[in-house]
């Protein structure tokens, strides 16, 4: 098989392509309690949140952070849905509940095959939902993204990117670093692994320094000594780090858990 494929009554989604359909969006119905509204619904390149257009609100608060979603359920099965969901079929319909307040995002795809295809490729890219694919995953879409990024600054299409071109796409895309930390990192960089090419990176080159820059140490070790996924922190291993590394007595995993909430 050529990936994952998980089953739905009608179809067979294979990971990528649910990945891939919700980046290109969806025209979706979102269903409020008094009216309904049109969207067209994406998922972010490197799959980190889902965002609607058009919207009338600013960028950062028409999207919902997947690490924000409780529960992606299908049905009519919300206040918003008893109040407005006579004319929606139920087969199509399905809600993200997410946020500390567990609000709903309730929504209508046009079939029930484009509301499996969500509601699994949510599941899909969410933390812990498709076990040992997750890392492996992660790292395709953000391989795929870097790639496409990089394509986009490669006015020329030569393959390279130079020191000021690296610099602002670095900047664009929020490494979290000032241009002359940046600057510096390119230099060390370019040095060690210098080339025929000097003074410019290729795809594969600026990936590595991207994945350095973006790769907080003190975290790393922190996540490779107290996590056994190496990518977050289920209770229990919080509990852990606050008993060892902060000098906490008498946690709960209760209160772990509802710090992770």
């Amino acid at each position: 098989s050529n990936g994952t494929a998980a089953q739905s009554s009608h179809a067979i989604y294979r990971v990528e392509d649910c990945v891939k359909a919700m980046q290109n969006g969806t025209d979706i119905v979102k269903v409020k309690s008094r009216r309904s509204y049109h969207r067209r619904y994406f998922l972010n390149d490197d799959a980190s949140y889902l965002y609607w257009q058009p919207t009338n609100k600013p960028k950062d608060e028409a999207r919902i952070n997947l690490t924000s979603i409780r529960e992606v359920r299908r049905g009519q099965n919300t206040e918003s849905f008893c109040a407005n969901g006579k004319g929606h079929e139920e087969s199509c319909s399905f809600s993200l509940i997410h946020g500390d307040d567990y609000k709903s995002l309730d929504l209508v795809a046009a079939s029930d095959e484009e509301a499996s295809l969500w509601i699994l490729g949510l599941g899909y890219v969410m933390e812990g939902d498709y076990g040992s694919r997750s890392t492996e995953m992660k790292q395709q879409i953000r391989d795929q993204w870097l790639r496409k990024t990089f394509e986009e600054a490669d006015k020329d299409s030569s393959g390279f990117l130079d020191e000021d071109e690296l610099i602002g796409l670095a900047q664009r895309i929020n490494v979290g670093l000032p241009r002359n930390q940046i600057k510096r990192k390119f230099k060390q960089y370019d040095t060690e692994h210098g080339n025929d090419t000097k003074g410019k990176m290729d795809i594969n080159e600026f990936a590595a320094l991207f994945k350095e820059l973006s790769t907080r140490p003190e975290i790393y070790h922190l996540l490779m000594r107290y996590s056994a996924s190496h990518e977050f922190l289920r209770a229990n291993e919080l509990k852990a780090f606050l008993e060892t590394e902060q000098g906490a007595k008498n946690i709960s995993i209760d209160e772990c858990e509802n710090f992770i909430r």
